[in-house]
C-alpha cells in the first residue's frame, strides 16, 4: 500500500475508549505517507458535485469522528 501503484484495497477500522490513542495513531500515519498523499472523507459531502475528485491519486482515505451501523 505504501510502495508503488495501488493495485490492492484495504481497510482498517480502529475502534477503542473516548481517549485511547486512535486519532493520534491515525495522524502519525498520515505523517509517515505525507499529507499530500492523503484525503479525508467528509461523508456529508459525498453527494457534493466534486468531493469524490479530492480522492485521485491518494494513497490514504481517513475518516475520523466516523460512525456507522454495521449490518451483519
Amino acid at each position: 500500500m505504501l510502495l508503488g501503484p495501488n493495485q490492492c484495497h484495504g481497510i482498517l477500522i480502529i475502534r477503542g475508549t473516548p481517549g485511547g490513542g486512535k486519532s493520534t495513531l491515525v495522524s502519525i500515519v498520515e505523517k509517515i505517507i505525507g499529507e499530500n498523499n492523503v484525503a479525508h472523507l467528509r461523508t456529508s459531502h459525498l453527494g457534493g458535485r466534486f468531493e469524490t475528485s479530492a480522492f485521485l491519486c491518494k494513497r490514504l482515505l481517513v475518516a475520523k469522528m466516523f460512525r456507522a451501523i454495521l449490518c451483519l
